[in-house]
């Protein structure tokens, strides 16, 4: 009983040991508990604020935090901080560490039988094997993660994981099925108030359309995915649509606008530490660099591109590094090392599973093997490409892939063959370009694709060499009518349409007020131009690109809602027998010119004929041509005479010799190319040798009418769409001598600030004066001249006929409100400014002050042109270099030609060059005597006058009278 007693007491003794201690362990356990949570916390905070540096930060907080939970065995705590750490290391580039934690995490949630825990962690796993290109497994996941959130009943994450199963099915190719997803996921994102998630979902259904060959609502759904991006504050994803908007205006053909895109993307995506993102944007700025014809820069972006994407294991961003590294290569003439990396980067799209990817590298494989002079390589890779190309619905690749098929098909010698190819591919340029509606994009975009029109005019030439009668030299005609003056047609058929009745006011007043906005940068633009603040300059020049985008955008959104525009169609460039027919007559002789890259085309073409001619390449034209316009624009100096003479002859005899049997006594229209442009024909001598010398000397427009065209399709569009209006009932409206400057003595001296300038004034000088660069001006002095200009044309008028604007009222304001639908002739005698990079900012200078010598808005830009309604059957620019414009490939020189041309006249007068005061007042004197006392039309009366000038020795170089020439109708 005793041992017992004992035994029991010993126990007992014993139990209340052991209960201290566990006491002690649950303390331990508590203690560890508040640590683990108190790092994980901190490590959160870290996480949240999502720099490079505060993200490795969070990772020590979050390991620290992990160790404690294992210690405490705390498996909800465990898993809880393995997917936030999982998260970070993802973000930081380590993506196989990342998936461990994720995969971790999924076991640990599942064990706990916690299916929200679960549901998250598999959703990072998705997002780990989709940046290491496992698409399959992201998919057998996400099948997962989509049955969890069903039976949780959580209509917020079904669509998340709905949105990401539509990403992979994009990434595998079928942008279809991925639209589905997407469009599945928007609503519900909505209705769950998931932003940021609805944000996600318009950009990958623009994405989609994108790929689909709908460039338009591609752009649509970027810009409605980056507002609400902007909205709820997340720079990584703003950072990415950015970007992604930036990459469709480069695939349109306007890389200087993907550029600012990237700008702005790029600051975001380091900021976040984003280096997956970072690769992505820098390959973008490399690509846009080549484009711009700078491959060198191209290769620092694409060098720091690839670093980051090594490093940080991304293999996607690798790839398209190596892709676009190859191109850059390649342009600099390293083709072996193209070629490497080229291999470099297939492998990685194959291993990844990314097809679009690897129809890109294909291509770039492809031209650089038929560049190296391996032909059945080429044909091997290109194959590949445009199977994968149709395979995943990229139009766009396809088209591409055709195109470089074509020519190495050509190259093979089987020219049947690459015409198939050919002409399948530029159907499709044509399908794609019908799907945009922003006019800048329309025409950079066909730009883009130029060369292929190139290639298919050269291609079919060489098929009417082989057979002279199969009517292939037809053929070329129009592929060279089809390539040239697209944009220009089809805003000469909307133009008649009124399109804007119908249109709500708000699209308007939108309208209207990015007007002001573009006008008032475009002021603080050139005050900066001529001064020394380079980074601002920049700024304001971006801005400024922004706003004629949006003003772009708003325009084309006018067209969609407008009911008039609608019911139109576009219309088609003519066929030769039409050209014949509609623009055509017996006294005229039709010359269009193609230059190429190794050989120049013309044709000559008449209502019963057509003969096409191969004349020299590209560069030895346009060499000739530039030299040519750069001897008569100095030829009224004497020791510039010969040498301008030569010039001219030698153009005269490489573009004109081969027809010159042709030339007889007709009217020659001209459809020129490239630097021909900026040549006036009618200066050129008389091409045959045969001829004596004083012959040769004689320019064409001695005996030829000479009228200049963008297209022998347009001038049958503007008779079909002008001729039927009711002519104007007065004859002519003068805008001249405007007053540019607040010193001028015209100005009130008893007005303001007792006649000193004040700070705006001084801003309306500067303006004017730092404009005067581009525009080749030495200075903005009064144009004394031009007032005797319009006295003497409004003297030619009867009595209520004419509309004389001087001094002051030769403003804006005036122009604006005019009721210049009334004249049939409108003419400017004043100043002009070109803008060659923005050819929608040139425009008229007329008066920048009132008679206070305040500031006002005295310039009439291009792009308020376009929405001027007028009924004149002429405009005359009697200013410098008016005829000018930025040179686009296969629309031709874009500036304010164009936008009268779009405003209402069918046929403009304007000058090539500076042209002085008095020789343009005297040219102008006798231009109106001819067509307002001798009845004659405007191109015989130009021609009448410009001979007239010629034959007197004080006016003779062409420099006086050939700077001024017709474009448009002639009759």
């Amino acid at each position: 009983m005793r041992s017992l007693l004992c035994l029991m007491t010993l126990t007992l003794m014993a139990g209340v040991g052991m209960e201290s201690r566990v006491f002690a362990q649950d303390a331990a356990q508590v203690d560890n508990k508040r640590a683990a949570s108190s790092a994980n916390d901190e490590g959160e905070r870290l996480r949240k604020r999502g720099t490079a540096e505060s993200l490795r930060k969070a990772v020590v907080k979050y390991e620290e935090a992990l160790s404690l939970w294992r210690s405490g065995k705390d498996q909800a705590g465990e898993a809880e901080t393995l997917t936030s750490a999982a998260q970070v290391y993802n973000s930081l580039g380590d993506k196989q560490r990342a998936l461990d934690y994720f995969q971790l995490a999924v076991s640990l949630w599942k064990s706990l039988g916690d299916e929200k825990g679960q549901a998250k962690a598999i959703s990072g796993v998705v997002e780990v094997y989709y940046a290491l290109g496992d698409h399959r497994q992201a998919l057998e996941y996400l099948n997962q993660a989509l049955f969890l959130q069903q039976s949780l009943k959580d209509p917020g994450g079904e669509a998340t994981t709905l949105k990401d199963i539509g990403v992979i099915h994009f990434a595998l190719g079928d942008p279809q099925k991925a639209l589905q997803y997407y469009q599945q996921a928007l609503p519900m994102l909505r209705a769950a108030g998931d932003r940021g998630g609805e944000a996600s979902a318009l950009n990958n259904i623009g994405a989609a359309f994108r790929v689909m060959g709908e460039p338009q609502l591609a752009l649509a759904y970027y810009k409605q995915a980056l507002a609400l991006q902007r909205a709820v504050g997340a720079s990584r994803g703003t950072a990415l649509m950015l970007t992604n908007i930036g990459a469709l205006y480069y695939r349109l053909g306007d890389a200087q606008q993907a550029l600012d895109y990237y700008d702005q993307a790029l600051p975001l995506r380091r900021e976040a530490g984003d280096r997956a993102g970072q690769a992505i944007t820098l390959t973008n700025m490399g690509a846009a660099h080549i484009s711009l014809g700078d491959p060198q820069r191209a290769l620092e972006y694409l060098g720091q591109a690839l670093s980051l994407a090594q490093g940080g294991q991304s293999h996607p961003e690798e790839a398209q590094a190596l892709t676009v590294l190859a191109a850059a290569s390649s342009t600099l003439g390293n083709k072996q090392q193209a070629i490497e990396y080229l291999h470099r980067a297939l492998a990685l799209w194959r291993a990844i599973g990314e097809r679009q990817g690897e129809s890109s590298a294909l291509i770039r494989m492809g031209r650089v093997y038929r560049e190296q002079g391996s032909p059945r390589l080429a044909l091997k890779y290109l194959e590949e490409a445009l199977q994968l190309a149709r395979d995943s619905g990229d139009t766009g690749s396809e088209a591409v892939a055709l195109a470089d098929l074509a020519r190495v098909e050509h190259d093979l010698g089987d020219l049947d063959r690459a015409l198939n190819r050919i002409e399948t591919a530029l159907d499709l340029v044509e399908t794609l370009r019908a799907r945009i509606r922003v006019a800048d994009l329309r025409v950079s975009f066909l730009a883009s694709r130029y060369s292929d029109y190139e290639f298919y005019i050269d291609l079919l030439m060489r098929l009417h060499e082989r057979q002279p009668s199969a009517g292939y030299d037809a053929l070329a005609f129009e592929a060279s009518e089809r390539a040239r003056g697209r944009n220009l047609l089809e805003v000469i058929s909307a133009a008649r349409a009124d399109i804007r009745q119908g249109v709500d006011p708000p699209s308007l007043e939108r309208q209207r007020s990015l007007q002001r906005q573009i006008n008032a940068k475009e002021r603080l633009r050139m005050q900066l131009a001529g001064g020394n603040q380079i980074e601002k300059s920049a700024e304001v020049e971006r801005e400024l690109r922004a706003l004629l985008a949006e003003y772009q955008e708003a325009q084309a959104q006018m067209l969609i809602h407008s009911p008039r525009y609608a019911a139109l169609t576009d219309p088609a460039p003519l066929k030769l027998k039409e050209i014949q027919r509609r623009s055509l007559d017996r006294d005229t002789l039709l010359l269009e010119y193609a230059l190429g890259e190794e050989r120049s085309f013309l044709w000559a073409v008449t209502p019963t004929s057509l003969r096409a001619y191969t004349l020299p390449r590209r560069a030895e034209i346009e060499a000739a041509a530039l030299r040519a316009y750069g001897r008569m624009t100095r030829s009224n100096q004497r020791r510039y005479r010969v040498s301008s003479e030569k010039a001219a002859a030698e153009l005269s005899r490489m573009t004109l010799g081969p027809v010159a049997a042709e030339l007889a006594q007709k009217r020659l229209v001209i459809v020129s190319d490239g630097a021909l442009q900026y040549v006036p024909f009618g200066a050129l001598p008389n091409p045959d040798a045969a001829g004596a010398g004083a012959a040769r000397r004689r320019p064409l427009i001695v005996d030829h009418e000479v009228v200049s065209l963008p297209s022998a399709s347009v001038l049958a569009t503007m008779r079909r769409e002008m001729g039927e209006r009711r002519p104007a009932t007065r004859t002519v409206a003068v805008f001249s001598d405007p007053v540019f400057q607040p010193d001028d003595p015209r100005v009130k001296r008893a007005g303001l600030n007792g006649g000193k300038t004040n700070g705006d004034e001084s801003k309306a000088e500067s303006d004017l004066v730092r404009s005067a660069g581009e525009t080749g001006l030495t200075s903005f002095e009064r144009l004394i001249h031009t007032r005797k200009e319009a006295e003497a044309i409004v003297a030619l008028t009867p009595p209520e006929q004419g509309f004389k604007a001087l001094d002051f009222a030769a403003s804006r304001a005036t122009v604006m409100n005019a009721g210049l639908d009334q004249y049939r002739i409108v003419h400017f005698a004043t100043h002009g400014l070109l803008n060659s990079r923005r050819p929608e900012l040139s425009g008229i200078v007329l008066s920048l002050v009132d008679e206070e010598g305040r500031s006002q808005e005295g310039f009439l830009r291009a792009h308020e042109i376009y929405n001027l309604k007028l009924n004149a059957e002429l405009v005359v620019l009697s200013a410098c270099s008016t005829a000018l414009g930025k040179e686009i490939k296969g629309e031709g020189l874009a500036g304010l030609t164009r936008g009268f041309m779009y405003a209402g006249t069918p046929r403009v007068i304007a000058s090539l060059w500076n042209v002085r005061d008095e020789a343009t007042a005297e040219l102008m004197k006798r231009l109106y005597r001819n067509m307002l006392t001798g009845k004659l039309s405007p191109a015989v009366a130009i021609r009448e006058a410009q001979v007239s000038m010629w034959r007197e020795p004080r006016w003779a170089a062409p420099y006086y009278w050939a700077g001024f020439t017709l474009q448009g109708e002639w009759k």
